[in-house]
């Protein structure tokens, strides 16, 4: 892919506008089409990953980043929480079960919070939730 000029950021595998906005996370956002937003935060023992958007091809190496950027915290556990995600493919899955196998291999473990119906579905369809542990929010997550 070639460079598309000065004016332009490489985030990801997008070329981003200069319109992006960062806020408490990475944000692939151009125009007034936001794709995913994520960050991440502390809680006692955990540290937790939020997403809010869509996780799919072009996005998921935002919630990677993030994800990755978790893990040199060494944290026994890391929650994500996808309660504010509209859409995952396998991509975003991917991510997760990437984070699952860090996590195992570092003596951890990793819940997510799906929130959605649809949300659950991806995991339940694919056998992922016989490998990471669902909840419903993200108080019983951290509990």
């Amino acid at each position: 892919m070639r460079y598309p000029g000065p004016d332009h950021r490489e985030v990801g595998c997008r070329w981003v506008f200069p319109s992006v906005v960062w806020q408490s996370g990475a944000v692939v956002e151009t125009g007034d089409e936001m794709h995913v937003r994520v960050s991440s935060e502390q809680s006692g023992d955990a540290r937790i990953v939020r997403a809010e958007g869509e996780l799919d091809l072009h996005t998921a190496p935002t919630l990677q980043a993030e994800v990755d950027a978790a893990l040199e915290h060494n944290p026994p556990l890391i929650v994500i929480d996808l309660t504010k995600v509209d859409f995952m493919d396998s991509t975003g899955l991917s991510v997760i079960v990437a984070t699952v196998a860090a996590m195992r291999e570092r003596g951890g473990e990793v819940r997510v919070v799906t929130g959605a119906d649809k949300i659950t579905k991806v995991f339940t369809l694919t056998g992922v939730d016989q490998q990471v542990g669902l909840f419903g929010s993200l108080e019983e997550a951290l509990a």
